[in-house]
């Protein structure tokens, strides 16, 4: 597949244009990239790709690159038509389809079952986890029919090591192309480190937003039947954050949920509910009924795979309050307001009782082994970045080594 670049309204970073190539080759069949090297750096690796030489004739693909907001965009007729939008805060390695035929190449998957397809299209709103899914990333790297970040034919095989992955968005991979994601760099790592003995396969079954109770659910639905050696929780954040402001009365049955399940409710039967995005959202639980309905569901989860003959690799996630030294850009993260701003700041005393009354329920604390950390790791209060996720998977890898004994 040919795919011409237009050339931009300035001068794209070094940064910025090895992120635009590298997300390029992982979302798209590349056979050549058309563009002017007047604006793009062109690492080494992506020389043999590179033209400067082009037609309508030549290519089949047309990239748009927003840096600024005011810009237009129009579709090419009987081209693919994609974007790069560097006008927001997240998302800047994510391919933006232009019209329905371009999503549809980017993401075939997506309305493989009744619930995808009669679903919203090109969007990443909520809609029909467990039978749908959850958040729809597309853009960043290959998902299956759920929204997961594996593959859609799942084997389990028994010359290979099966390593599945459960968590919320930092777990996913949030603003990383599949590429820089810690499972991802586990695999390649065991793959490297085994030469060839045997074969890993990691499976991410993580999604935004979910809570313990949803990975149990995926547990139960996809994770289970594979019988995989290791399943990997990592998680903690969001049980935290949206245990704050849960139903009182769920909580107290230790039922945790997502709080765009409340937008899903509002838009179906047209409702008015308090928390509206452009309002303060407090704190309505104890603290300790929050951590007590994570550990719970955490335990039951744990008891479910230990019953399956799986090994568990029990993580508490990091988060930005980790940190004793934190950069320029995290402090400006500490600094930003928004209707979550009061919970986020909680999140610190959460994370610090747990480590009280719940310390030994983990396998990997990485709170705790962020917390010398001096580089710059976290985008926003949880997701870390590229550097931060190699950090993971070193801590990961060294884990399963002494485990597997090898």
């Amino acid at each position: 597949m040919n795919i011409a670049i237009k050339n931009p309204n300035k001068i794209i970073s070094k940064e910025d244009s090895i992120s635009i190539l590298k997300s390029l080759t992982e979302n798209l069949k590349v056979s050549k990239i058309f563009l002017s090297k007047k604006y793009f750096f062109i690492p080494n690796k992506y020389e043999s790709l590179i033209s400067t030489k082009f037609n309508t004739q030549s290519y089949d693909v047309i990239i748009d690159i927003k840096s600024v907001i005011d810009y237009k965009i129009f579709p090419v007729k009987d081209k693919f038509s994609f974007h790069f939008d560097f006008t927001k805060k997240y998302w800047k390695k994510r391919i933006f389809p232009n019209d329905f035929k371009s999503f549809k190449l980017i993401d075939p998957s997506s309305d493989k079952n009744i619930f995808s397809e009669y679903g919203p299209k090109n969007t990443d709103e909520i809609f029909y986890f467990p039978y749908g899914f959850n958040f729809r990333c597309y853009g960043l790297g290959k998902l299956d029919q759920y929204g997961f970040r594996t593959e859609e034919d799942r084997i389990s095989n028994k010359n290979e090591l099966t390593i599945c992955l459960l968590g919320g968005s930092s777990c996913w991979g949030f603003d990383l192309l599949y590429s820089e994601t810690f499972g991802k760099l586990l695999q390649d790592k065991i793959n490297k480190f085994s030469k060839k003995k045997f074969n890993v396969k990691i499976y991410n079954f993580a999604q935004h937003s979910h809570v313990v109770l949803d990975e149990t659910i995926t547990y139960l639905l996809f994770v289970q039947k594979l019988n995989p050696d290791f399943v990997i929780l990592h998680d903690g954040f969001n049980d935290l954050l949206f245990g704050m402001i849960t139903d009182k009365n769920l909580l107290l049955d230790m039922i945790t949920y997502n709080i765009n399940h409340e937008n899903v409710l509002q838009k179906l039967n047209n409702l008015k509910l308090k928390n509206k995005s452009t309002e303060i959202i407090k704190c309505k639980n104890k603290p300790d009924e929050i951590i007590d309905s994570y550990i719970f569901r955490k335990k039951q989860l744990k008891r479910l795979i230990i019953n399956n003959k799986s090994r568990v690799i029990n993580a508490l996630q990091p988060c930005i309050f980790s940190k004793t030294y934190l950069s320029d850009s995290e402090e400006k993260i500490l600094k930003d307001k928004s209707s979550f701003t009061e919970l986020y700041r909680n999140i610190k005393f959460l994370y610090e009782r747990i480590n009280e009354k719940h310390a030994n329920e983990f396998d990997i604390n990485f709170y705790h082994l962020f917390n010398k950390i001096k580089y710059d790791c976290f985008i926003d209060y949880c997701h870390t970045n590229e550097k931060s996720e190699q950090f993971i998977s070193d801590i990961y890898f060294d884990f399963i080594k002494k485990e597997l004994k090898f």
